[in-house]
């Protein structure tokens, strides 16, 4: 996805991430997988006001990270 978007993953989707990114916000939804380990560190950064929901899979390497540009929420589960 383009930087500085918003993305939700759907239901019986998966979106695999093959390089750092920013965005606005990320929606897991449920049965929808968000996998950034395809092998390699990957770094999501949210903007500043971001919201990273996980309601589904998220599958990261121990040295993947989320990060925040300012204050952002981040839930789920």
């Amino acid at each position: 996805p383009p930087a500085g978007v918003s993305i939700a993953v759907s239901p019986s989707h998966t979106l695999t991430l093959n390089t750092d990114i920013t965005l606005a916000g990320v929606t897991v939804n449920a049965g929808g997988t968000l996998n950034f380990s395809d092998g390699s560190t990957r770094t999501i950064t949210l903007a500043a006001g971001g919201t990273f929901v996980n309601n589904g899979t998220a599958i990261a390497t121990a040295t993947s990270q989320v990060n925040c540009s300012g204050t952002a929420t981040i839930s789920g589960g």
